[in-house]
This record gives C-alpha cells, structure tokens and sequence, in this order.
C-alpha cells in the first residue's frame, strides 16, 4: 500500500477516495505520531464534535485499508509508504534523477474541501518545500549535463525548474544560475528572465558562448593559480606542471586566449590554428611573422605537440614577442619561462570551501585529484578515471599503490616485504607515486574509497595483493586481508588464517556483536578452536541448542566442559548444569572461572545468596587475572545482585561492578541495566527509567548495541506496566531496530513479544514464543504464552 501525494491524493491499488481522511493520512505519513487532540483542531475545527470526526475518519481508513493507521488512547500515527517521503529520502541521498522521476506534480494540489487557516498553511508550505528540492535536483543534474557540454538537455531542465509546478517564487540565488543555464542552451527563456530580474536589481549579461564558458570550464580549487597567471604581462611565458590528471587542461581551458591542443600527425599540426596562411612557407618565413603576433596563447600538452611546433615555439622564444604564452606540460621545457606552477593533488581545506554539497564523500572518492574529481562532478564514475591513470603506470608502481590503498594505516616496510621489494626499488616506486600525487608525502593512498571499488572489479588482482599483505602479518591485523583472498589460501595459510578469523571475532564479541561473530566463523576453516568459540557467540545470541550441538561435536576438554555447563543452564537443565561445571573446578583459570559463574546463577536461582556471591566473587577474581575485564563485570555484576537480595543496599552493592568497569561505557552501560532493574523492583521506578536511558546512550557511545537495545526495551517494558503506551512503544521501536542491527534473535523476539503484547497483537506474540522456544529459552517462551492464555 502507497500514499500517493504528489500530482494527486489517493492510496494506490485502493478504492477509497474520500479526500479528507487521505490528507489526514498525509499529514500524519509526514510529520509522525500526533496528538488527537490536535488532530481533531486541525482538521475540524468547527465540528461540533471535532474528536468524534477524527474518530470517524480514522475508521473509516481502517475499514478500507487494514493497518493504514495506528492508534493510540492519546495519539495517532501512520507508517504507511509514501511517495513524498521517499523524494525526501531520494534528495538526501542525491539521487537527483529519482527525486525528479518520483515528482508527478504538486503536493496534493487542489482540493474541493473547505479546511482551516492553519492547515492551508501546513498544506502551503509542504507544497513549497518539496518542489523547492526538486527545482534543486534539476538544476544540479542540468549543471551536470553543461558540465559535458550538453546545453540543450541542460536547458530542458532548466526550463523544468523555472516552470516547476507547486513551487515558489524563484528565490534570487538560483536567478543567475537559471539564467547562464538558458543562455548556455540558446533558450528564449534566457531573455525573459534577464528581463524578469531587474526589477531585483539584478542586470544579467552574458553571450551563449560566455554561458557555455562559464559551466563547462568549471574549475574547483584553482583560484590562486588562476590569480597569479592573470597577473602575466604581453611578452611574458609561464609553464603550468604537473602529472596527468592534475587539471592542467582544466586550467588552461579557463583563461582567456587562443587554445592550442597537441597534435602530432603532421608538421606544424599543434599551431595551425595560429599559422593559417604561413603554413606551407619556410621556417624562417613563419619565424619572421610570429615575431609581429600579439596575444595570448594556451599550449596544451606539450610534449605530445609536433616536433616542428616545438621547435618553432622554442627559437621564438629567442625573440621575445609580444605574445602572452602558457604552457601545459608534465615534462619540463627546454627553454626559461618568466613563471612556473606545478599543480598536485587538491587539499582537503580547498575541496571543503567549494560548493561541492551534493557530493559529501568528495574527498574520499577523490582525494583532491582534479582528473577523478572533474569525472565525479560530470556524473562519471571516478573509478574509470582512476583505471586511466593506473593503466599508464608501471605494474610494480600500480601494484604498490593499491597496496597502500588495502592498508587502512600506511605501512611501506610491509608493502615492500609483501611484493619482494628491494629498498631502492621501493625507494623509487614511492618517488613516482607522491609526483603522481596518487600517494601523499605521509604515505597515505589518495582516493582510496575509489581504489577499493577500482579493485573490487579486478578479483584476481585484489586476491592476490591481500593474500600477500595478510601473509606479512597476524592476528586481527590480517583478518580483513585474508577475507578478501580466501579463495586463493594455501594448506599453509591455515593457522595463521584461523588465527585471524579468531582475534576477529574475538573482538566482535567483546564489543557486543555475537551474532556477526558467530556468522563470521562459518567462513573460517574447520578447527576445533574455532568451533569452541562459534558456540560461545551461539550462546551470547541466545541460540542455546544450536551452541549446545555445536559443543558436543567437539572432544570432551575443559573449556568444552565449562561452557556447556553454561548453556545448560541457559536450556533450563540445572542438574546438568550443576553436574558439568563441577567437573571443571580444577582446570585453568578461564575454565575455572566459567565454572564458577555457572555455578553462582544455580545457587542465585536457588537463592543461596551468600553461596552465590561468593562464587561470583572467585569468578570475577579470575577473569581479572587474566585480564578479561568485561566477564569480570559481569560476575560482579550478579554478585551486587546477591547482595542486593542479602540485604545490601543497590548502590553499595554495585559499587565494585562500577568501579571495575572503569572508563568503559560499554560495562557502565551493563551495570547500569541490573542496577535500574532492581531499582524497578523497589518501586523506585523513575530512578530505574534514569538508569535505562543513560545504560542506552553510553551503550550507543561504546559501540555496544545489544546492551543499548536491552536497555531500550526493559525502558519500554517499564513504561507499558506504567500505561503510558505510545512512550512504551516509541522505547520499544529503538529497542527492535538496535536488536535488530546486533542480529540477536532471542533480543529480537523478546522485543517483538512485548510489542505485541502493548498492541494486543496475539498472531505476533505466538510468532515470537515460536522464536523463543526455537532458541532454547523455554522458560520466556512459557512465561509469554501464560500471559497470551491470559494466565
């Protein structure tokens, strides 16, 4: 189901017609869950009963369309699609051509309802604003298409902003814009808007070809080397350097003079456009009547210009005529100039204070140079640029280069011991690329977002290059290297890769991501260890039985033993539990540790408190000793709890889980969620509300987004009991949409289950006891399916 708002009002595939309730529906689609109250003022003011009308309304798009609108006993909201809302979206993103194909005219244009002053103005503005970013997109995807030349597609759509139905008055900036657009394309409206704004003071004078200058020969970040070569008097050369791709043509194209290309097929080809009729005479002849030429000429490329061109070129400079020469060439030139520029690689600084805002990853695309940042701005892929200039490279050089580009941190000795490199070597392949400005003088790569996707396309080259890099180092660091070559391993990769696939997910798992964990080790070879630590990540998510099988297919060992305990704990079976974990007490301090918490939630259970917090004390003493902090949290973290039910109070009781966790808000975060569930307990409910959300936001800050959605939801939870409904559900929705990022079904389906119980949703409370018993966490399915009995 759609809303359609834009060119008319109605709901695709639907027959409901009735024009009110659909801009009611509108409005609530735009702006978000809203009082009734005011709903009912806005739309039927003069209702005698305006909340009855709103009532009626709201049914009436129910019964035609089923979940259009939810509701509340305070508000009411719809989540239904919406073509103004995905414009929105579609500009934001700059998907300039979307924005414009989804604009099918006004936002709901003209109406035979009589509404109120407030809501005309709500209508007004949406209206406005909505074609003021269309008229946008079209005048940036017109700039684009001038940008390559193409004037009259340019002024097509030129002449579609100006006309733009829905929109308002053009405001004064886009004048000049509109105008050197419709002058670019010859268009008569160029007359008529020059015309049009001098009542604005605004006196509007350019030619076709001034208009086709002006946007083709856009130029970013030169103005100070356009500065200082306006500055050259007759008489006067300068030389313009620098590599391929450094805007040098760019530049040349932007001053004022006669353009002379490279060319070299015949004799004298590059000036014979300045030649005419001496073409055909003597060398001397033509030497001769250069020395009486006046003007300003543009040499581009000059290197690759005949060799009769350079050579005239050169002995008039002998003569020093009354010619304004500049120079474009990537070599150096045979004879002194009266000014030298070397154009490199665009600052980030200069790139940020161009009106470059329809394209915010700039800088990472492009890295400031000029030939992949003109590719960008002309609707071009800048990673054909980049092919371009790599492919004119030598592979070694090319080689190295995506190297540093693989590399998130700069490291030359390891690309040189990767790629077999003798120092001098290297030394040089360095040289070249930092000319090339392909690499900056720190050892950064340039563009590297658009190496990546340059490689991307290129497996066999991308493989290869990893796999080397990722042989030169370990652990976490060659993780990413060896993922991106794993179908190029060897028998001899194995361990180091299995090494690197575990501190990876390792990692994952301390920072609250078990479940991408648990999915990246599928990737990893077969190996024991790595299925011990896939069951870890398995019964950090909640998916009790498939950790469990994934633990007995493995050899009975005390680590095995430890956190099979565990999970039986977590099924339910705390005989087994009991059983197995005893059996672990003399094993290392990992195992004993593991042990020793499984073995303090029994007695908790049971509520053996001084048993259970002595055991979680020995637990966090030995994860401390290894130097496991976040588990050591944890156990103290059940330990406060067994104070607290000893009779402690929270905040004493608490105080050493705080103090171990530290400057770690992730662990704060942990803490705080026990804390404001027993401050729940206690009835000191806005205490425990305090805690949750302050749990969320330093979770969020950590990184750590199951805890931030555990702590969404128990705030969610907490509202619900306490009948505020639509906070409850709005704590919940941040609550699914963490979980959901954490990939934590068991999160996921307790969230879900709440929600469905605030909703009265019975279909999506069976839905999520489905999910939990297929979890193995019988005890929470039980618990909701007492409450869907209604016991």
């Amino acid at each position: 189901m759609r809303l359609q708002t834009l060119g008319s009002l109605s709901l695709q595939g639907s027959a409901f017609k009735r024009s009110k309730p659909l801009l009611l529906l509108a409005y609530m689609a735009l702006n978000g869950p809203q009082p009734k109250r005011w709903l009912a003022k806005l739309f039927w003011s003069e209702a005698e009963n305006p909340m009855n009308s709103l009532a009626t309304a709201l049914s009436q798009l129910r019964r035609a369309e089923p979940g259009v609108t939810q509701s509340s006993e305070t508000h009411a909201w719809s989540e239904v699609d919406c073509d103004a809302l995905e414009l929105r979206a579609a500009f934001n993103a700059g998907q300039l051509e979307q924005v414009i194909k989804l604009y099918a005219g006004s936002f709901v244009p003209a109406l035979d309802l009589e509404i109120g002053e407030e809501l005309q103005e709500w209508l007004y503005q949406s209206r406005e604003e909505l074609a003021s970013r269309v008229r946008l997109a079209l005048l940036q995807l017109a700039e684009r298409h001038a940008l390559q030349g193409r004037f009259a597609e340019a002024g097509q759509l030129a002449m579609r902003a100006y006309q733009l139905p829905g929109a308002a008055a053009l405001e004064p900036e886009l004048i000049p814009r509109l105008h050197v657009l419709f002058q670019a394309a010859n268009h008569v409206l160029g007359a008529t808007l020059a015309e049009e704004s001098r009542g604005l003071g605004l006196h509007l004078e350019l030619s076709v070809d001034e208009a086709r200058g002006h946007l083709r020969q856009r130029l970013i970040g030169r103005s100070s080397e356009l500065e200082r070569l306006s500055t050259l008097r007759l008489g006067e050369w300068a030389w313009v350097g620098g590599h391929g791709g450094m805007g040098k043509t760019a530049l040349l194209k932007h001053l004022s003079g006669q353009y002379l290309p490279a060319r070299s097929d015949l004799p004298y080809a590059s000036l014979e456009p300045v030649l005419g009729a001496l073409l055909g005479q003597s060398e001397q002849t033509i030497l001769h009547n250069l020395r009486q030429a006046e003007g300003t000429w543009l040499l581009d490329d000059w290197q690759r210009f005949d060799a009769e061109s350079q050579n005239l070129i050169s002995q008039l400079r002998t003569f020093r005529p009354n010619l304004r020469l500049v120079i474009a060439s990537s070599e150096p030139l045979p004879f002194k100039v009266d000014m030298q520029l070397e154009l490199g690689p665009l600052s980030f600084e200069t790139l940020s204070r161009e009106s470059l805002e329809a394209h915010g990853d700039t800088w990472e695309r492009t890295g400031g140079l000029p030939s992949l940042l003109g590719a960008l701005l002309s609707g071009d892929a800048p990673e054909r640029a980049l092919a371009a200039k790599l492919e004119s490279l030598p592979d070694q050089v090319h080689d190295v280069y995506l190297a540093f580009s693989l590399l998130e941190q700069a490291n030359p000795a390891l690309i040189r011991k990767a790629l077999k490199l003798e120092a001098q070597e290297m030394a040089q392949v360095l040289e070249q690329l930092i000319s090339e400005g392909l690499v900056s003088t720190s050892g950064q790569a340039r563009a590297r977002g658009t190496a990546l996707v340059y490689l991307e396309t290129h497996p066999a080259r991308l493989g290869a290059l990893a796999l080397a890099l990722a042989r030169s180092l370990e652990g976490s660091e060659a993780f990413a290297l060896y993922q991106r070559s794993r179908l190029l391993w060897e028998a001899e990769d194995e361990q180091a890769v299995i090494q690197a696939y575990l501190a990876w997910a390792s990692e994952l798992l301390r920072r609250g991501f078990p479940q991408r964990a648990a999915d990246l080790l599928l990737e990893a070879p077969k190996h024991d260890r790595v299925q011990l630590l896939r069951a870890r990540a398995l019964e950090q998510t909640g998916h009790y039985r498939e950790a469990l099988t994934t633990l007995e297919s493995l050899p009975e060992q005390p680590e095995v033993l430890a956190l099979t305990g565990a999970v039986y704990w977590r099924l339910g079976q705390p005989e087994l539990a009991r059983q197995t974990s005893e059996r672990c007490t003399e094993g290392d301090l990992g195992v004993r540790a593991e042990a020793q918490n499984t073995l303090g939630a029994l007695a908790l259970s049971e509520g053996v408190y001084a048993e259970a917090l002595k055991l979680f004390r020995k637990a966090a003493t030995l994860w401390l000793a290894l130097n496991q902090r976040d588990r050591a949290v944890r156990s103290l973290n059940n330990a406060a709890v067994a104070r607290v039910e000893l009779g402690e109070e929270a905040e004493d009781a608490f105080q050493d889980a705080l103090e171990t966790a530290g400057q770690n808000q992730s662990l704060q975060a942990l803490v705080l969620l026990n804390f404001g569930l027993l401050r729940e307990r206690k009835g000191q409910t806005q205490a425990a509300e305090d805690d949750y959300t302050e749990a969320a936001r330093l979770a969020l800050e950590a990184g750590a987004i199951a805890t931030a959605a555990r702590a969404w939801n128990n705030h969610g939870a907490l509202l619900h009991r306490q009948e505020r409904r639509v906070d409850a559900q709005t704590s919940y929705n941040h609550a699914l949409e963490l979980a959901q990022q954490s990939s934590e079904h068991l999160l996921v389906a307790t969230i879900l289950a709440n929600i469905a119980e605030l909703r009265g949703n019975n279909d999506a409370l069976e839905e999520a006891i489905r999910i939990l018993t297929g979890a193995g966490h019988l005890e929470m399915a039980e618990r909701y399916r007492a409450r869907l009995m209604g016991g």
